[in-house]
């Protein structure tokens, strides 16, 4: 058996970039690929999920802007976890498609996302002071955001990904947390042309080095 493990990984180290697609269900060289996907996938739900959901975000976030960063982040998820790997999932097809979707949907909305971002922003900073939970100025208000979604976006930069497609994801997490929604809309835009044509081998892809390891994307 190692032997045969050996001749695959020399044979797909010579042919470059491969597909889970390409590979039958038994091969062992399909495990190293899954396994590297998945713990990328788990890596997501760690520290970059935890910033989206809670803390400083979903406090000076509420509302849209963290709505969209959490989706945004769940993105390297769903194209990279056990059942997107899983034969005849599709690399995660529809659950990607429709949170992409969603995504350029929000994104693309004539009365502006970033305009609605910041009516809604300020919203919250006049609630939280008339209540009396927040002594701060606006001004102060607005850089505690601003520091919650700059630190979920170097939480998903921080994350190894190993093809076009998850690092492509990830860049669309981390737009969204610098609100560069602009670069956002075009990298979403991106998935969603490969989403309508070769997405499965395009999310699949995957490079080994000599020894057989999975290459991280660069």
């Amino acid at each position: 058996m190692e032997g045969n493990v050996d001749r695959a990984v020399d044979y797909l180290v010579e042919s470059g970039v491969q597909s889970l697609m390409d590979l039958p269900y038994d091969d062992p060289i399909r495990d190293r690929v899954v396994i590297a996907f998945n713990e990328l996938a788990n890596a997501q739900r760690g520290l970059p999920e935890r910033l989206a959901t809670g803390g400083k975000l979903a406090e000076f976030g509420a509302g849209m802007f963290q709505w969209m960063c959490e989706h945004a982040g769940d993105l390297t998820h769903r194209m990279s976890e056990d059942t997107a790997t899983t034969p005849g999932f599709h690399m995660g097809l529809s659950y990607v498609k429709e949170k992409v979707d969603r995504l350029l949907h929000y994104l693309g909305s004539e009365y502006g996302f970033a305009k609605e971002v910041a009516e809604q922003s300020a919203s919250n900073y006049r609630f939280r002071v008339n209540e009396g939970s927040y002594q701060g100025t606006e001004e102060e208000w607005e850089r505690e955001r601003m520091e919650a979604g700059h630190s979920y976006a170097a939480a998903h930069l921080a994350l190894t990904v190993y093809n076009e497609a998850q690092a492509t994801a990830k860049a669309v997490a981390v737009a969204m947390g610098k609100q560069s929604f602009t670069d956002a809309q075009e990298l979403l835009g991106r998935l969603a042309r490969h989403l309508a044509s070769d997405w499965e081998k395009y999310a699949g892809q995957f490079r080994l080095d000599s020894a057989g390891d999975v290459l991280p994307y660069e």
